[in-house]
């Protein structure tokens, strides 16, 4: 099954949002930040055609980018204060 990438970085993310909705905004954020840093990992290690919809550039491109996403939201989740 070459979807599983996918699904598992989308549980990740899906997982995050339900936390978000309890009212844990950091550490929902931070679920979500994971699953992305998660994605730009299995990006990188896994052939195309095991990455499935993951690859959709070339694989350095994907990479930098997800990576980047990632830590943009890491550090938003650390930075900006959570509602009261």
């Amino acid at each position: 099954m070459p979807e599983w990438p996918i699904l598992v970085v989308l549980t990740g993310v899906l997982v995050g949002l339900i936390v978000v909705g309890a009212h844990h905004f950091r550490r929902g954020t931070m679920i979500i930040s994971l699953s992305v840093l998660l994605a730009a990992g299995l990006r990188a290690f896994l052939s195309p055609k095991e990455a499935g919809v993951l690859a959709v550039r070339s694989r350095v491109v994907d990479v930098i980018t997800l990576a980047a996403l990632g830590l943009i939201l890491v550090t938003l989740t650390v930075v900006i204060p959570p509602p009261n």
